[in-house]
């Protein structure tokens, strides 16, 4: 006895009648079943039953069977599917009235697997779009409701079948009530079109009529599109997905619901409800608002429709929109030192803005100054020169011997993010004139040992008349005051020890009252 049974009626021994090919499957095992007809087409006999026949070599748990000529050869080959929905193929390798089975392979020409866990796989062979090769339906039986059904096209040639990926619920088919449907496909209205029948799990039959000759609305499916920030977005017609049961085109995409940014078309902010032609789609722009980006950024509603109706459903379009970098900026900038001084330059003097809030990384000195010297770390500057933000502090410029003015001279830089740099802006330099009141340390010379200094700086005055009392003190690089000391040179005591072990490192500055400063670095 068996408890399932999928017949064939085929003339597997091409003598003019029709004979029963099944597959079987009995809850313990899977066999093929074969009768010959032994009677006429008109008074059809059949004879006894034969398992496994013609050297069909069978071993799976489910038979369920379809017989035809899949490689165009002339005669009938065998299809079975199987447990864990495998697909087993028998090649007839003898002729149309001698059939003789090779050992079956496993899932051939590219037939895809079953996704996931399945019991079975339930299937029809049938050429579906006319083309004169065999393309597959294919149910997935889970032993649960809402099962997948999958079609496969044959993309290859009658003689050389080759299938390309299934496509999950193809055509509008939803079989979601049918645990187990065992499809075969016929044309039973004589239009020219292949309509679906089903033998279900608990008994009875379904039909599915192929309407392609009647007009069904189109569908489409939720779509992104992706576009760079500050960069408008032109939408193409592939866009849109767009299936249509009966092979209609597109006639038009309505725009359902709006975005939140600036959807035109043809230039002119679009209305809802408005179609798009769909020879003109390449009108319809969408731009992101200045400096958005996100993933996902915007969205908007629309449907689709061919010559005759719209699509019943509304589809979600996403506006992915990818953050790119934006330029800094940077703006003219004045610093002052007095004459005979150098200056000596911080991160605070050269202006940085920039939209993505990145911090400034490196400054490039674009020209070089007119007068006096730029230099690095003591050594001359050069133009198109790339200085790191957090070697600033090494940079100086010197005036040239009492050259003083307002403005004095200036030089061109650009600021920089870490990916661009900004168009170039001006440092003004300004030069004040030392008074007459500071003409007592004119001949003073200042030296600083060692620099870079470890824990102990050494100061030492030179050239200062003696009795002279010279305010002496020493700022951070933010300015603040971190030393001083008013200092009367007396014979023999023109030099002193500064503690600084318990400074912390960085750029320092040594003041004196008239002007004079020098840096030094403590590490």
């Amino acid at each position: 006895a068996t408890s399932v049974l999928t017949p064939n009626l085929v003339d597997i021994d091409n003598d003019g009648d029709l004979d029963l090919i099944a597959g079987s499957y009995d809850y313990s095992n899977g066999l093929i079943v074969f009768a010959e007809n032994t009677g006429t087409p008109e008074n059809p006999q059949f004879g006894p039953v034969q398992f496994n026949p013609f050297g069909i070599s069978f071993n799976d748990y489910f038979a369920f069977v379809r017989v035809v000529d899949i490689d165009d050869d002339g005669d009938l080959d065998l299809f079975s599917g199987g447990y864990y929905g495998t697909l087993r193929f028998f090649e007839n390798t003898g002729t149309p009235e001698a059939p003789a089975f090779a050992a079956p392979v496993m899932d051939p020409f590219g037939i895809p697997a079953v996704p996931g866990y399945v019991y079975a796989r339930l299937f029809d062979l049938v050429d579906f779009d006319g083309d004169g090769d065999l393309d597959i339906f294919y149910q997935a039986y889970t032993g649960y409701s809402n099962p997948s059904f999958f079609f496969s096209e044959n993309t290859g040639t009658p003689q050389a079948p080759a299938f390309s990926a299934g496509v999950e619920s193809p055509f509008g088919l939803d079989i979601g009530g049918y645990p187990a449907l065992n499809p075969v496909f016929v044309d039973i209205d004589d239009d020219g079109d292949q309509d679906l029948f089903g033998g279900v799990y608990y008994g009875g039959l379904v039909y599915y009529e192929n309407l392609f000759g009647t007009n069904v609305g189109p569908t489409s499916a939720d779509a992104s599109v992706q576009t760079d920030e500050d960069t408008p977005y032109a939408f193409q017609i592939s866009d849109f997905p767009f299936d249509d049961l009966n092979g209609d085109d597109l006639s038009f995409v309505e725009i359902f619901a709006l975005p939140g940014g600036d959807l035109a078309f043809d230039g002119t902010a679009v209305t809802a409800g408005q179609q798009i032609p769909a020879a003109q789609i390449g009108l319809l722009v969408y731009t992101p608002q200045p400096d958005g980006w996100g993933t996902p950024y915007d969205s908007f509603l629309f449907r689709v429709a061919d010559q005759e109706l719209t699509s019943t459903d509304s589809y979600n379009m996403i506006v992915d929109v990818i953050a790119v970098n934006d330029v800094p900026t940077t703006e003219n900038a004045v610093v002052t030192t007095d004459e005979d001084t150098p200056y000596f330059f911080s991160s605070g003097d050269f202006p940085f803005s920039d939209p993505d809030g990145t911090l400034l990384s490196a400054v490039r000195i674009e020209s070089l100054p007119a007068l006096g010297e730029l230099t690095l770390d003591g050594a001359p500057a050069t133009a198109g020169q790339v200085i790191p933000e957090g070697e600033l502090s090494l940079l100086a410029f010197t005036p040239e011997t009492d050259g003083f003015g307002v403005p004095y001279t200036s030089f061109d830089f650009s600021v920089y993010d870490d990916q661009e740099f900004s168009d170039p802006a001006t440092m003004t330099i300004n030069v004040d004139e030392v008074s007459a009141a500071s003409d007592l340390y004119r001949n003073l010379h200042v030296k600083l040992s060692p620099n870079p200094v470890g824990g102990l700086l050494r100061l030492s005055l030179e050239g200062l008349t003696e009795g002279a009392e010279l305010p002496v003190r020493i700022v951070d690089a933010g300015g603040a005051v971190r030393w001083q000391q008013s200092w009367k040179v007396a014979p023999g005591a023109n030099a002193q020890t500064i503690d600084l072990s318990d400074w912390p490192a960085g750029a320092y500055v040594l003041q004196l009252a008239d002007g004079i400063s020098r840096q030094f670095v403590k590490f």
